[in-house]
Protein backbone atom coordinates (compact mmCIF):
# COMPACT_ATOMS: atom_id res chain seq x y z
CA UNK A 1 0.00 0.00 0.00
CA UNK A 2 1.36 3.04 -1.04
CA UNK A 3 1.28 6.04 1.72
CA UNK A 4 -0.59 9.30 0.40
CA UNK A 5 2.77 11.58 1.00
CA UNK A 6 4.21 8.72 -1.77
CA UNK A 7 1.97 10.05 -4.26
CA UNK A 8 2.15 13.62 -3.54
CA UNK A 9 6.12 13.18 -4.18
CA UNK A 10 5.47 10.96 -7.07
CA UNK A 11 2.45 12.48 -8.89
CA UNK A 12 1.53 15.93 -7.49
CA UNK A 13 4.65 17.67 -6.91
CA UNK A 14 6.07 16.74 -10.29
CA UNK A 15 2.75 18.23 -12.08
CA UNK A 16 2.73 21.25 -10.34
CA UNK A 17 6.46 21.47 -11.07
CA UNK A 18 5.37 20.60 -14.56
CA UNK A 19 3.11 23.77 -14.66
CA UNK A 20 5.11 26.38 -13.13
CA UNK A 21 8.01 25.48 -15.90
CA UNK A 22 5.10 25.93 -18.39
CA UNK A 23 4.22 29.16 -16.74
CA UNK A 24 7.23 30.88 -16.49
CA UNK A 25 8.52 29.52 -19.72
CA UNK A 26 5.52 31.31 -21.26
CA UNK A 27 5.92 34.62 -19.53
CA UNK A 28 9.55 34.08 -20.82
CA UNK A 29 11.96 33.52 -17.67
CA UNK A 30 14.81 31.75 -18.43
CA UNK A 31 15.30 27.49 -17.85
CA UNK A 32 17.95 28.59 -15.38
CA UNK A 33 15.89 31.04 -13.17
CA UNK A 34 13.05 28.77 -13.17
CA UNK A 35 15.37 26.27 -11.86
CA UNK A 36 16.68 28.45 -9.16
CA UNK A 37 13.39 29.44 -8.17
CA UNK A 38 11.95 25.69 -8.41
CA UNK A 39 14.66 24.93 -6.20
CA UNK A 40 15.16 21.97 -9.24
CA UNK A 41 17.84 21.55 -11.75
CA UNK A 42 18.16 23.31 -15.68
CA UNK A 43 18.12 19.26 -16.56
CA UNK A 44 14.66 18.95 -14.97
CA UNK A 45 12.84 22.08 -16.31
CA UNK A 46 13.92 21.32 -19.67
CA UNK A 47 12.50 17.31 -19.30
CA UNK A 48 9.03 19.09 -17.86
CA UNK A 49 8.89 21.80 -20.78
CA UNK A 50 9.30 18.67 -23.30
CA UNK A 51 6.92 16.37 -21.31
CA UNK A 52 9.28 13.59 -20.25
CA UNK A 53 8.68 13.74 -16.55
CA UNK A 54 4.85 14.57 -15.22
CA UNK A 55 2.63 12.84 -18.09
CA UNK A 56 0.01 10.19 -15.93
CA UNK A 57 -2.01 13.40 -14.48
CA UNK A 58 -3.63 16.03 -15.10
CA UNK A 59 -4.81 18.74 -12.61
CA UNK A 60 -8.41 20.09 -12.49
CA UNK A 61 -8.54 23.43 -14.06
CA UNK A 62 -9.37 25.07 -10.83
CA UNK A 63 -5.43 24.07 -9.53
CA UNK A 64 -4.32 25.23 -13.54
CA UNK A 65 -5.61 28.45 -12.87
CA UNK A 66 -3.72 28.87 -9.69
CA UNK A 67 -1.07 28.04 -10.71
CA UNK A 68 -1.15 30.44 -14.36
CA UNK A 69 -1.85 33.11 -11.66
CA UNK A 70 1.18 32.40 -9.61
CA UNK A 71 2.85 32.50 -12.63
CA UNK A 72 2.04 35.87 -13.41
CA UNK A 73 2.82 37.42 -9.92
CA UNK A 74 5.77 39.98 -10.67
CA UNK A 75 7.79 39.32 -7.22
CA UNK A 76 8.66 35.44 -7.57
CA UNK A 77 10.91 34.24 -5.56
CA UNK A 78 11.93 30.61 -4.01
CA UNK A 79 10.47 31.04 -0.81
CA UNK A 80 6.83 32.33 -2.34
CA UNK A 81 7.07 29.53 -4.71
CA UNK A 82 7.68 27.20 -1.50
CA UNK A 83 4.89 28.83 0.37
CA UNK A 84 2.22 28.75 -3.20
CA UNK A 85 3.70 24.87 -3.92
CA UNK A 86 2.27 23.69 -0.48
CA UNK A 87 -0.58 26.12 -0.45
CA UNK A 88 -1.72 24.13 -3.37
CA UNK A 89 -0.94 20.73 -2.38
CA UNK A 90 -3.12 21.50 0.59
CA UNK A 91 -6.06 22.33 -1.46
CA UNK A 92 -5.18 19.66 -3.57
CA UNK A 93 -5.60 17.49 -0.27
CA UNK A 94 -8.87 19.12 0.07
CA UNK A 95 -10.71 18.67 -2.60
CA UNK A 96 -10.14 14.73 -2.52
CA UNK A 97 -8.18 15.01 -5.88
CA UNK A 98 -4.93 13.47 -4.37
CA UNK A 99 -7.35 10.60 -3.05
CA UNK A 100 -8.53 10.04 -6.98
CA UNK A 101 -4.80 9.50 -7.35
CA UNK A 102 -3.91 7.09 -4.77
CA UNK A 103 -7.08 5.16 -5.42
CA UNK A 104 -5.88 5.33 -9.42
CA UNK A 105 -2.10 4.13 -8.58
CA UNK A 106 -2.60 1.87 -5.59
CA UNK A 107 -4.48 -1.05 -6.59
CA UNK A 108 -4.83 -2.29 -3.05
CA UNK A 109 -7.36 0.09 -2.17
CA UNK A 110 -10.82 -1.25 -2.80
CA UNK A 111 -13.45 0.33 -1.21
CA UNK A 112 -11.59 3.35 0.60
CA UNK A 113 -8.36 4.63 2.02
CA UNK A 114 -7.99 4.64 5.38
CA UNK A 115 -5.35 7.29 4.52
CA UNK A 116 -6.90 9.46 2.47
CA UNK A 117 -10.10 9.88 4.63
CA UNK A 118 -7.47 10.75 7.75
CA UNK A 119 -5.62 13.49 5.68
CA UNK A 120 -8.54 15.56 5.49
CA UNK A 121 -9.31 15.66 8.66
Amino acid sequence: MMQPEEIEVKYILPVIRKQLCIGFKKKGLSQKYISEILGITPAAVSQYLKSKRATKIELPKQINSKIEKICDKEDITAEKIAIEIRKLSKQIKNKKILCKIHKKYDLSIEKGCIFCEECLK
